[in-house]
């Protein structure tokens, strides 16, 4: 995913943040079921996949939750969160739900 103001949420594979993303603040979100890679679609505003430039435009089958925009957990704030102020929290890990693989505190 990348976390870009005034863009959808998207998701890009690992081939795309290297190749065409390259410089961009990409963070990885690890396993997501049934998730196609969204590089040079709608959501990217004409920028086109420079690996398979003729993607459809949406793919529709995709399920964005608020991981996409970088945040986590029941608290929807990002991981590691900047304005956290403690070290304890700081280094907490994450667990990923296998059910609805969103991120929670451990």
């Amino acid at each position: 995913p990348t976390r870009m103001p005034g863009v959808k949420a998207a998701g890009v594979c690992l081939a795309c943040s290297l190749v065409c993303h390259e410089g961009h603040e990409v963070f990885e979100l690890y396993t997501k079921r049934d998730f196609r890679c969204d590089c040079g679609n709608s959501r990217f505003d004409g920028a086109r996949c420079r690996l398979y430039p003729d993607k459809a435009p949406e793919n529709e089958g995709n399920s964005y939750n608020h991981n996409f925009l970088g945040n986590y957990c029941t608290c929807d704030r990002p991981y590691p969160d900047p304005e956290q102020q403690d070290e304890s929290m700081m280094e907490e890990a994450m667990l990923q739900c296998i059910l609805c693989e969103d991120w929670f505190h451990e």
